[in-house]
């Protein structure tokens, strides 16, 4: 019946209620009535094919009536006069989430369910929880409900200054705010209406050990925080940078080098804040992968003033 010329079946009217159900599950304001025009076909298509429409027109009518929708009708000649279905309305909701099936029906009441805590938890337009909505629609239900307690915390405490481990919210953490392929940040800063929460970020941490085999603490780790301008690294001439922890605790004696765990993309950070490396000849030893060659591309941009090329390499 789909492929009939012109009008619609059960399968294509279906298809029809979901697509607005998706466009709509998070507008504060209804989105129902919602008529879908079924499409009558010409008068010839009719003549030739008069039992084919006279069943299609029957199925649509049980199914509507069964779901609970409503149908506009016609008149149209096919031999004699016949009543046939133009379009079919959905009135509510709750008859829109029996037409599309579970699964569409229980994300749409989700997205009802959030839509309602955040016009509790928000003084804000409607167009701008809407918006929220839409962005962190993705998000698990634990995940959005934390957002919300972020948003009711922020509004009534001054945060600026705290770092995220700081806010006394179960998982709220510099970890779950950054998380990637989220706009959880962005969504809380536009239900608050401003432009960034204030939040400072955890001093970034270098761990280092020396590497010259004359120094008796050779085998010592150390942390520093930075930014950082200590002594510790005086007489320093030579850096090497690995991800890699094993490579970090096996790395062979260098004469006035010191061995230094990346730790992942926080090297990215730590590097540049501390001065006394500037002047050292650094070689990042890193994985031949999207993230190694990114840090290392951020690497050379922060030592870029460096005179020599040559100072930071890739092995």
């Amino acid at each position: 019946m789909g492929t009939m010329v012109g009008m619609k079946d059960i399968a294509a009217i279906t298809t029809c209620v979901k697509k607005h159900m998706r466009s709509h599950m998070y507008d504060i304001e209804p989105a129902w009535p919602f008529p879908v025009p079924v499409g009558l076909p010409d008068q010839a298509f009719l003549e030739t094919n008069a039992i084919a429409v006279h069943d299609n027109n029957n199925e649509i009518r049980q199914w509507a009536s069964k779901n609970g929708c409503e149908i506009i009708t016609k008149h149209r000649t096919i031999g004699t006069s016949v009543e046939l279905i133009s379009k079919v309305v959905v009135p509510d909701e709750s008859i829109a989430m029996r037409v599309v099936g579970r699964t569409l029906a229980a994300e749409c009441r989700e997205a009802r369910r959030r839509i309602a805590c955040l016009v509790a938890a928000c003084d804000v337009a409607p167009e701008t929880i809407e918006s929220a909505a839409r962005m962190t629609g993705h998000e698990q239900p634990d995940d959005f409900d934390l957002l919300v307690s972020a948003v009711r915390y922020f509004r009534h405490h001054d945060v600026t200054g705290m770092t995220p481990r700081q806010i006394p919210l179960t998982g709220f953490s510099g970890k779950w705010l950054n998380e990637s392929k989220t706009n959880r940040r962005k969504a809380i800063c536009r239900l608050l209406g401003v432009e960034t929460l204030g939040l400072s970020k955890r001093p970034t941490e270098l761990r280092f050990r020396y590497l010259d085999p004359v120094r008796d603490d050779a085998e010592l780790e150390r942390i520093i925080w930075c930014p950082w301008e200590g002594e510790a690294l005086s007489g320093i001439k030579y850096a090497v940078i690995v991800e890699n922890k094993d490579t970090y605790q096996t790395m062979p004696p260098i004469a006035q080098g010191i061995c230094i765990w990346g730790s992942g993309r926080a090297v990215s950070d730590a590097v540049p804040a501390v001065p006394a490396l500037r002047d050292m000849r650094i070689v990042y030893w890193g994985d031949m992968d999207a993230d190694g060659l990114e840090i290392l591309s951020t690497l050379r941009l922060s030592l870029i003033h460096i005179s020599e090329p040559t100072r930071l390499q890739l092995i």
